[in-house]
């Protein structure tokens, strides 16, 4: 069996589901997102949704770049994809508040704001506790950055399948791409588990298996691993806290209501989503240190994801050398919620020819990188 498409998306994360998005709202009618499992339950479901970076001031030049146009760009997406699935994704300002930087990150962070023009305040005792009364008062630096969003992910992927389904994008789930059909230099489509689907131009953007899949399909290396993240969820109720808080590589999210998300650990464990006692114990340590009274909450969930990244920690984003019909954009690491509509934007202008809003030279697929160290 045998089916053609305009466009065949490999990858029903957020990458992927923006994707067929934008280029169904571009024109393209024949669009299918082929996915491994259920669309939107890989990396994109088990982050966390908060729409900045972690530590923006260590990011390289073009990945601070890419975060700061997805950031434009997210109110009018969500504004989007919200009419057309007809409910919310709890996009929200809630700030964020990042605590104990030492004076080096606590000035490089300045740095940054300041270059780039966003808003920040550096906020004494009484200041913070103004702001988060169940903040421990045991932080001495409290940088506060009033402009943050976050977003409820899982409910944006319920609501970008459901504008894909709406715009008529075909989702095809539980169904693995083997490989890619390549005929001489181009890429004309998949080959599932199930059948043979052929398309003009192919997407792949599988998170940590788009690695995976290039080197079966084209015998060329692409540097994308995946590194394990465990996440935990409480409830507090009335909510405890108000803004996103973050130390030592730790955070906290709140929920409108008053589900409290913590995170994250990182691991080099290859594919292996499994939950472990040592992380769940650490993630609880640094919450409670964050919230002492997050102690006396209740315990709800506990999961793992894989963030496809790459050695660098730039996305891979265009078109193979010498490669015909295929866009790459995978290994957005810990930033593939808030790199959404930008990777979108820039599939779509790769896919029509037209001039992308960003020189997408960094992110080339082809480019030198190095080694992978976690």
């Amino acid at each position: 069996m045998s089916q053609a498409y305009d466009v065949i998306i490999v990858g029903a994360g957020v990458v992927g589901l923006s994707s067929a998005v934008m280029l169904r709202q571009a024109g393209i009618k024949r669009i299918l997102v082929v996915d491994k499992g259920a669309p939107g339950r890989e990396a994109s479901w088990a982050g966390g949704g908060i729409l900045s970076p972690i530590h923006p001031h260590k990011y390289p030049g073009p990945l601070a770049a890419l975060c700061a146009r997805s950031a434009t760009l997210y109110p009018k997406f969500i504004k989007d994809i919200e009419e057309l699935a007809a409910f919310s994704t709890e996009f929200r300002s809630t700030g964020l508040i990042r605590l104990g930087q030492n004076s080096d990150d606590l000035a490089e962070i300045q740095a940054f704001h300041s270059k780039h023009g966003t808003p920040f305040r550096v906020l004494d005792k009484a200041e913070a506790k103004e702001i988060e009364p169940a903040l421990s008062p045991d932080f001495s630096t409290v940088l506060y950055e009033a402009d943050i969003n976050q977003v409820r992910n899982p409910r944006l992927l319920k609501a970008l399948i459901t504008a894909c389904s709406r715009l008529g994008v075909e989702l095809l789930s539980d169904d693995p791409v083997e490989r890619l059909l390549v005929s001489g230099d181009t890429v004309e489509g998949v080959q599932t588990t199930r059948a043979a689907y052929h398309g003009e131009e192919t997407v792949l953007s599988a998170g940590a298996w788009s690695g995976r899949i290039m080197e079966r399909s084209l015998r060329r290396s692409l540097k994308v691993v995946p590194i394990h993240g465990e996440m935990l969820r409480v409830e507090t109720f009335p909510p405890l806290i108000k803004a996103i808080l973050i130390h030592d590589g730790h955070y906290l999210i709140p929920r409108a209501d008053g589900q409290v998300i913590i995170g994250s650990t990182l691991h080099d464990w290859g594919f292996d989503k499994k939950v472990c006692l040592e992380s769940v114990q650490g993630l609880l340590a640094a919450a409670i240190r964050i919230v002492p009274a997050l102690a006396h909450c209740e315990w709800k969930q506990a999961w793992a994801g894989l963030r496809p990244a790459s050695p660098d920690r730039l996305p891979y984003i265009g078109r193979p050398v010498g490669i015909a019909g295929l866009t790459v954009a995978t290994g957005h690491y810990r930033n593939g919620l808030l790199l959404g509509p930008a990777t979108a934007e820039a599939v779509t202008s790769t896919i029509l020819g037209t001039d992308p809003t960003l020189d997408l030279s960094p992110y080339a697929v082809d480019r030198k990188v190095p080694e992978f160290r976690l």
